[in-house]
């Protein structure tokens, strides 16, 4: 199969590379084995040896490779300003390979948008932190897991001496891996430290997704604690900028980060459609900044679903245009 060239399986996979920009060393990095440089050697048919295994390897990791690519950011979440906002951060720190944040309240949609950009940016991390995984020893084993560094046999094979941390560092180190970090703000300061040396360690982009408790945090350039990170992070993002005043004194009103048409197109894919007071409604209680957002509206859409398929006496799957008052 190998020896197939620009028409067989592997001339495929190298086309199939060359279009979307994606390196030997990218692939290798994300599947571990084979390394980049097999995988060149398989593609120029001088690799012999388990060719048929690393063969279907690749073609595995083209279709998984394909499925993410074919999932649209609007397929996660409607593309607000909250949602431009987060990609182009998220772009901007996969460019310039630093560490970013991206402040906002609660319930803005930024787990979401966290989601949706590891199932479009290829070999993207999602690290979602909980009390267990608020130190640096609990984030390294949460990196350990999402990495597979101990079911990778070339892992075993060759780096079994190392230590987890060590394993990890290799892994990541010069893949331009996107590391996300969602709920930032809960980590100690250890676990801020683990992300400063890892990225010093291995050059690979980390977005924090937090809210403005981290910036505060981090921007004590005197804390002992912070200060180191703070010199790194080039890029702080908040999405809800500070009201600006006008020339008589009064505080601007801020544009609204949600329009009803956003919200709207949040239910597209669902069985639950909304009508246009329900809607306005809701996008009034979005723009509550502090007050759950997003999230306090899919609460209530969901209970007014219920209240409107019993009141039609619909099957609970049923596909139901929800009113205001049944919110």
């Amino acid at each position: 199969a190998a020896a197939d060239g620009a028409n067989g399986p592997l001339g495929n996979f190298a086309q199939y590379l060359a279009v979307r920009g994606i390196t030997f060393a990218d692939v290798g990095h994300e599947i571990g084995k084979p390394q980049a440089t097999t995988i060149r050697d398989l593609v120029k048919g001088i690799y012999r040896k388990e060719s048929d295994d690393h063969i279907r390897v690749l073609n595995n990791w083209i279709e998984q490779h394909a499925r993410q690519a074919a999932v649209k950011i609007k397929g996660k979440f409607v593309e607000t300003s909250v949602a431009r906002a987060i990609q182009y951060v998220a772009k901007t720190a996969r460019e310039q390979g630093v560490m970013a944040v991206v402040v906002g309240p609660t319930g803005l949609g930024k787990t979401r948008c966290a989601q949706a950009l590891v199932d479009t940016i290829s070999g993207a991390i999602l690290l979602t932190i909980m009390k267990r995984r608020q130190t640096a020893d609990g984030l390294l084993s949460h990196l350990a897991d999402e990495l597979k560094v101990y079911s990778d046999a070339r892992l075993a094979d060759c780096l079994r001496a190392l230590p987890r941390h060590e394993r990890v560092l290799r892994r990541l180190k010069d893949s331009n891996r996107l590391v996300i970090v969602d709920e930032a703000h809960k980590l100690h300061p250890g676990g801020l430290e683990f992300l400063r040396e890892l990225h010093d360690a291995t050059g690979v982009p980390i977005l924090l997704l937090a809210t403005k408790d981290l910036q505060q945090r981090i921007e004590r350039d005197a804390d002992p604690d912070h200060g180191q990170l703070y010199s790194r992070i080039p890029m702080v993002y908040p999405l809800v900028p500070e009201a600006k005043q006008t020339p008589d004194g009064r505080k601007a009103t801020p544009k609204p980060l949600f329009t009803v048409e956003d919200i709207k197109r949040l239910y597209q894919s669902t069985p639950i459609r909304l009508s246009d007071d329900a809607a306005r409604y809701l996008c009034e209680i979005a723009n509550e900044l502090g007050q759950g957002s997003l999230r306090k509206c899919g609460n209530l859409v969901a209970l007014g679903a219920r209240r409107a398929r019993k009141r039609l006496s619909a099957p609970a799957d049923a596909t139901v245009t929800v009113p205001a008052e049944d919110i």
